[in-house]
């Protein structure tokens, strides 16, 4: 939606998209960051993954480094490139190495091939972790 342009070249793909200059990270870390903000922006990160599930993709990386907020307070969520087409409620086995541990769920910790998600249910696991630091302003 706010691509600005795409261009492919030597086999790569380049999307040069709006600057967003802040992370979720650095706005938890402003004075003015307040409970109504917190409701404005909580609010907007569940549409942006509930839209993002809706186009059958896992993000499999919801963390605060990974969600941009404008001047306005608008979410972006950026960098999918973990992220995987995934049919809702499709279990599927876990890959090694997506996504960051302190984001992941327990059952993405299990030893190479034992484990299995729900595509669908790591990114809200996920999402959890990340409404926690929004709130308590620190990891659980």
């Amino acid at each position: 939606n706010s691509a600005c342009s795409v261009a492919w070249n030597s086999g790569m793909l380049y999307m040069v998209t709006e600057f967003v200059p802040k992370t979720l990270l650095a706005v938890l870390h402003e004075t003015s960051y307040s409970p109504s903000r917190f409701c404005t922006l909580s609010t907007q990160l569940v549409s942006a993954l509930c839209y993002i599930h809706s186009l059958q993709i896992c993000h499999r990386d919801i963390k605060p480094p990974n969600i941009l907020v404008t001047t306005d307070d608008v979410i972006k969520i950026c960098d999918l490139g973990l992220s995987r087409v995934a049919p809702l409620g499709l279990t599927k086995t876990l890959t090694v190495g997506a996504g960051t541990p302190l984001f992941m769920p327990p059952e993405a910790l299990a030893p190479k091939g034992q484990g299995r998600y729900d595509a669908e249910k790591w990114d809200v696991y996920s999402l959890g972790v990340v409404l926690w630091i929004m709130w308590y302003r620190r990891v659980p």
